[in-house]
């Protein structure tokens, strides 16, 4: 499969993940709607799951964009980029669900804090990791090379 190529059983999995994430969510935009319209509550669950949606998407397409070599081949900066991605989004949802549900009481800073503090650890094991991958050649992570698909022959050079 080259580069880039929306297809295998990952990207399957991220569509049905999709379509479920639709589905569940329509159904509770109704039961709220139908049931305590004054309060909207269905939103919270829309945009957590969507978190995790986008998540799951942005690491396929980290992992589809990465070539066998720069910041995107190694995995562990995908994961790390992933990861990212989820502690701003998650951590602007509670900013905000304080500040409009609490806005007397503040305690979102706490898990901005705390798991902006794993963030960055997992930031420097990640740097450093790749600085003693560097010092042993033999042990850097590398892509994994495509698989011919079945009925196919590789071609040698």
């Amino acid at each position: 499969m080259a580069a880039g190529a929306v297809s295998g059983p990952e990207w399957k999995a991220f569509f049905i993940h999709v379509v479920l994430y639709i589905v569940v969510n329509l159904g509770l935009v109704q039961i709220n709607l139908m049931s305590e319209p004054e309060k909207i509550w269905f939103i919270w669950p829309l945009i957590g799951w969507g978190i995790g949606v986008a998540a799951h998407g942005l690491a396929l397409y980290l992992q589809a964009k990465a070539s066998g070599h720069g910041l995107l081949a190694r995995p562990e900066a995908r994961g790390f980029i992933a990861h990212l991605f989820v502690y701003v989004a998650v951590n602007l949802l509670l900013a905000f669900i304080n500040l409009s549900q609490t806005p007397t009481k503040l305690w979102f800073q706490w898990p901005l804090l705390f798991w902006g503090a794993a963030v960055f650890v997992h930031g420097l094991v990640m740097r450093r990791v790749e600085a003693s991958q560097a010092a042993e050649p033999g042990k850097a992570t590398r892509a994994k090379p495509q698989r011919a698909k079945a009925g196919t022959r590789r071609r040698s050079s």
